[in-house]
């Protein structure tokens, strides 16, 4: 009875086993290729851990799991939690998975308040730099789902963080009632605990009030510090009053929202640690109302959507930001007369759009929002698998007006289905064309378009990803020696690790051209460019060297440092921002000039650059000053002037406007005329003032002291004119129109200038570095055009547009009559020379000549070594002169008109040889000798070959010399001076210079 039982349950087994699939291998690897031993290995289908083991010294575990699709979840110590693809285990197969570990630590300390007490509740995030570059492996589950990690300190005030990839990390950390901070940190194996500070602000407080002095409830108060990464909001209680506490020293700016009036703004309002800044009482300021409502395609309103009003013309600076009602109605009060846009941001499953041209007042605005749709479809590899970590992307290709947003209206997912890659992108705004893409690690991105309509579901989309080329090399010192833990990537792609022996391989590479990087610790990063697939016999090694370092402060005109200012260095790309005592320091930066940025709140609205030459082994010191505040009005005519774009640019060399090294700070002025532009330093610099309809560009010298001022004068003096399409007799529209201004007194100069525009979803920045004071605007749609100068004796006004050459002319500011500036077509002309052998011809002569209807004539020569000439040129009839050394001259008359395709007019001229003539008149010849005519063998004339006269110093002859002509009988008539000429016949032979000796 036993023996059968055991044989029975020998059966049992061997039954069980027939269902079971064969054994899966997985191996764990640390980011350079050594096996992790005694790492916890779990089988996990779906979220549901199936089976564990633990990996034995060689970084092995083998189970047998029931067939089926499967992920693997590692955890070991001192690294972050590795997750593999998924797989599919058959019965009849043996599985291997590799799973990469990265390494790891914990963030560990405690948050102190200023009496070093601990502080329980702190709420601490941190965010990685430069994320994209890291792998997937790289992240474990769900550590930055938002894009930070974030935790709480316990009772004790002390936090101890999951287990996070190394690097460099932004640390911001608030706590009710403290100045929130943000720091840069370096997260290392095993780092220490650490304290960290919190300090009790300062506040702002104020009281809104109408004309009638009634408190106004209920309008939202913004404040944005202009030095670091800092906001706060509040809205103005039933007495009309706001405070706000817990805020960081330094400058605020201050934005003030009624619901039925005007944004009241004031900036550079200075806070200091542990006091009140009282702004008083403000009052209310009304304007022009735009009213409206929002529903969606089936009349339906749509509550709580967001509105943005900016200004449709300059720098599209944003005015109101609205939201609906519960009836879709909104309103947005107190704007000006300058035309705007309307930006809607629609809620989940709608679409934003852009209302533009709205002049205020308007009351009637009707905006329906279309419904957004979805594609859905399958990515696999080639292989028929699911890889890991795809991100598919859905972008309407053609985005229009929202070009500069494409980031608020594409929509993704991460959301892949681990056996079958299906995948569903909501919420994407419908268009006749949508691009659909797919990236995974290791994977050439796959894409695919399809057409979607409102509301709708496209696809299903076919996705395939294939395995890009791969690229093996070596990374070494500059001894020779191979590097362990260099991190390699290629654009776009996750980067990898060499391993013990320096060894890397990048995967899903693309053919042609590729720019590889590399970074370590200890060494300066490298980029190097490799052409793939590479050739049999071909290796690819990088070599990293010394590097140098910068390092500086960041201080207050005062002396203090600041802490939490963001400081960023080009190429590589790396950011941090300072520390307690204003420090940072970029170490191993690669020899060669490069660029540190000291920001604000973002680049495009306080910024400073500093370009330096970073030397092996060296050291660079940069003190970056955050100055005062200059504070005054800008004027037009002596009347104060409100939403005026402001932007102060100030160079570190007066005399090399273009140099790199500069700072910029930029405000509006507010309802009265008023400004307060925080940061300034004594010393010139150029403003920009940029007006709905007129940009205005002046030196302005920043005085002494603690408290600097200056007004800011627009040009008061109108012009009108209008811009002609000379060939047609119309207006041109969106010609630039540029006017000299009156330079300011005392003003540096320098021949240097540099001109910048750019923007970001907050509006745009205009800026300049230039000793040259200007006006300029543009024409509407009939070419007209209105601009503001200076009160000068005369004014230039200079005029130019796309396709079209510019001109220039002469006007009297005191006069009513409207200016009108003719535009000629440009047209291209190239100019090709070649040999009797069709070789190109060297050390060429290219000359064009326009003689105009008034007699004037104009003359454009080029010398060059290629055989070609290019010319940008106005639409006319010209005289082509073109020749070689030893080269006989080619005359061509040609009648120049512009190409609608804005292709380029080609002239190609065989050239033969010959010989110049050096033509000499002896005695004493009258001033008025001259060549009167030279014509070829044919009879042509071609005096135009004839240079100008001189007199010979030696022996008083006039003496001609021509270009080289080409070999023949030509005939020379010279007229002496008496009207009695001189002809002669002369045979040229290809040589050297001819000597003709007159009479």
């Amino acid at each position: 009875m036993l023996r059968r039982l055991s044989v029975l349950t020998t059966l049992l087994i061997l039954a069980h086993g027939a269902d079971l699939a064969q054994s899966t291998t997985i191996r764990v690897r640390d980011r350079a290729g050594t096996a992790v031993g005694s790492a916890e290995v779990e089988l996990l289908s779906a979220s549901t851990v199936m089976n564990s083991s633990v990996t034995d010294d060689k970084g092995v575990a083998t189970i047998a799991p029931e067939p089926g699709v499967y992920r693997v979840r590692v955890t070991a110590p001192g690294f972050v939690v590795g997750l593999s693809e998924s797989f599919n285990q058959t019965a009849d197969v043996t599985g291997t998975t590799e799973v990469s570990l990265f390494p790891g630590s914990v963030l560990k300390g405690s948050v102190l308040d200023g009496e070093e007490k601990q502080v329980p509740g702190a709420e601490l995030c941190l965010r990685l730099h430069d994320r994209g570059n890291y792998p997937p492996q790289a992240f474990g589950e769900d550590l930055f789902d938002d894009g930070a990690h974030c935790i709480e300190t316990d009772e004790r005030g002390q936090v101890v963080s999951d287990v996070l990839p190394l690097g460099e990390y932004d640390l911001a950390i608030e706590a009710d009632g403290m100045v929130p901070r943000t720091l840069s940190m370096n997260l290392e194996s095993g780092s220490a605990a650490q304290q960290w500070r919190l300090t009790r602000g300062g506040q702002i407080r104020g009281r809104l009030e109408d004309a009638q002095e009634e408190p106004v409830a209920g309008a939202a108060v913004r404040l944005r510090h202009r030095e670091i990464e800092a906001e706060q909001q509040s809205a103005t209680d039933e007495q009309g009053k706001f405070d706000i506490a817990g805020l960081a020293a330094g400058p605020w700016s201050v934005r003030i929202e009624p619901r039925n009036a005007a944004v009241l703004l004031r900036d550079g309002v200075i806070v200091r640690e542990g006091a009140a800044t009282d702004l008083g009482s403000l009052r209310l300021r009304p304007g022009l109302d735009i009213e409206g409502r929002v529903t969606d395609d089936n009349g339906e309103p749509l509550a709580d959507v967001e509105i943005t009003v900016r200004q449709a013309a300059g720098v599209r600076r944003p005015l109101r930001k609205v939201t609906t009602d519960d009836d879709g109605q909104f309103i947005a009060a107190g704007l000006g007369e300058e035309t705007v846009n309307l930006y809607v941001n629609a809620p989940a499953g709608h679409a934003s759009i852009l209302v533009e041209e709205i002049d205020p007042p308007e009351r009637d605005v009707e905006i329906e929002l279309l419904p957004t749709g979805s594609v859905c479809g399958h990515v696999l590899t080639e292989e028929g698998n699911v890889a890991g970590g795809i991100v598919v992307t859905a972008v309407p290709v053609d985005l229009g007006p929202f070009e500069r947003y494409a980031n608020l209206i594409s929509a993704s997912t991460r959301q892949i289905d681990p056996e079958s890659g299906q995948f569903c992108v909501d919420d994407v705004h419908s268009a006749e064309a949508v691009r659909i893409s797919a990236k995974a690690a290791g994977y050439q991105s796959s894409s695919s378009s399809v057409d979607l309509a409102p509301g709708e579901e496209a696809g299903p989309v076919e996705l395939t990803l294939k395995r890009g080329l791969a690229l093996e090399g070596t990374v070494v010192d500059s001894g020779g020696q191979p590097l362990r833990d260099v991190a390699v990537r290629a654009r776009d792609h996750a980067m990898v690790y060499t391993d013990g022996f320096g060894e890397f391989r990048l995967r899903g590479l693309q053919a042609g051209m590729n720019k590889v990087y590399a970074e370590h610790a200890d060494h300066a990063a490298t980029e190097r460019d490799v052409m793939l697939p590479l050739g049999d016999d071909d290796s690819f090694v990088i070599e990293l060297g010394a590097g140098g370092t910068i390092e500086g402060r960041v201080l207050r005109g005062n002396g203090e440092a600041v802490e939490g200012v963001p400081v960023a260095l080009s190429t590589p790309d790396r950011e941090q921002r300072t520390d307690r005592d204003g420090r940072f320091r970029f170490d191993n930066v690669p020899p060669g000039e490069r660029t540190v940025t000291r920001k604000a709140r973002n680049s495009y609205d306080d910024f400073e650059h500093r370009k330096v030459e970073v030397v092996a082994q060296e050291t660079i010191e940069i003190e970056f000053n955050l100055g005062t505040v200059l504070e005054g009005q800008v004027l037009r005519g002596g009347v104060p002037t409100a939403g005026v774009s402001i932007v102060l640019a100030q160079p570190g060399d007066v005399g090399h406007y273009a140099s790199g090294d500069y700072a910029v700070k930029r405000t509006f002025s507010d309802e009265s005329g008023d400004y307060r532009l925080a940061g300034v330093r004594p010393g010139w610099g150029t403003v920009t003032l940029e007006t709905p309809g007129q940009t205005v560009v002046r030196q302005l010298e920043i005085p002494t002291g603690d408290e600097p001022r200056r007004d800011l004068q627009l040009p008061h003096r109108l012009i009108r004119g209008v811009v002609i399409h000379a060939a047609e007799e119309s207006g041109i529209p969106g010609a630039s129109i540029s006017v000299t201004l009156a330079a300011s007194d005392g003003a540096p100069q320098s021949g240097s200038a540099s001109s910048y525009s750019n923007s970001d979803e907050s509006g745009g920045i205009s800026y300049n570095l230039t000793t040259r004071a200007t006006s300029r605007t543009q024409t509407d749609d009939g070419g007209n055009f209105e601009v503001y100068v200076d009160p000068l004796p005369e004014t230039k006004v200079r005029a130019w547009a796309q396709s079209f050459r510019s001109n220039e002319v002469t006007v009297d500011p005191d006069s009513r009559e409207a200016v009108r500036i003719d535009l000629f077509r440009d047209v291209q002309l190239i100019v090709i020379l070649r040999d009797e052998q069709g070789q190109p011809a060297r050390r060429t002569k290219v000359c064009v000549k326009r003689r105009s209807d008034d007699g004037t004539s104009s003359t454009n020569c080029q010398t060059g070594g290629t055989g070609e000439a290019r010319f940008s040129l106005g639409e006319g009839r010209y005289k082509i002169l073109a020749s070689a050394a030893g080269f006989g001259a080619k005359v061509r008359d040609q009648e120049l008109s512009y190409k609608e395709d804005g292709s380029a007019h080609t002239l190609e001229l065989t050239l033969r040889p010959g010989a110049p003539l050096d033509l000499r008149l002896a005695g004493q010849p009258l001033e008025s000798a001259r060549v009167v005519s030279l014509s070829d063998a044919a009879g042509n004339d071609r005096t135009d070959l004839v240079g100008d006269g001189t007199v010979d110093a030696a022996t008083g002859d006039r003496r001609w010399q021509t270009w080289t002509l080409e070999a023949g009988i030509w005939t020379v008539r010279v007229d002496p001076g008496d009207g009695e000429l001189i002809v002669r016949e002369v045979e040229v032979v290809p040589g050297a210079a001819i000597e003709v000796l007159l009479p």
